[in-house]
């Protein structure tokens, strides 16, 4: 992530973000070419991009050096569920939650859905939280 972010700020935000989805095992290129894109669609790039920024900026770097206090964690009443999408096997943040579940020696609980599977497949989501929650 260290080398994610120092593109972003020596070569700007496409180079880092190339960089990034191949370190977090993201396949895919850009999107297709829509044509041309309506003021609406320009409007969510620039917010999209000034969020990236942001992101690469001054949020991923701080977040990549953090190290969680896993005994505290194996110690602490509350339940802990690790969580992974069933379709980002393979990934950082897939991998994140497998790891996170070895560490504290619990069972990691498979949502639908990619890492953001929330947003992709929330109703399906959903009843995955009712079901582990329960």
């Amino acid at each position: 992530m260290e080398e994610v972010c120092d593109t972003c700020a020596r070569d700007g935000l496409w180079p880092a973000m190339q960089k990034f989805m191949t370190l977090v095992g993201i396949q895919g290129g850009p999107p297709a070419d829509q044509g041309e894109p309506t003021p609406e669609i320009l409007e969510a790039q620039a917010m999209m991009q000034g969020n990236m920024e942001f992101f690469f900026g001054r949020y991923i770097r701080n977040i990549a050096r953090y190290e969680p206090d896993f005994a505290a964690l194996k110690s602490c009443s509350c339940r802990i569920v690790p969580a992974v999408g069933e379709e980002s096997e393979g990934q950082l943040a897939h991998k994140g939650g497998l790891g996170l579940a070895q560490r504290l020696g619990v069972d990691v609980a498979v949502f639908p859905g990619d890492h953001g599977g929330f947003s992709g497949r929330p109703k399906e989501f959903a009843a995955k939280v009712r079901e582990v929650l329960a």
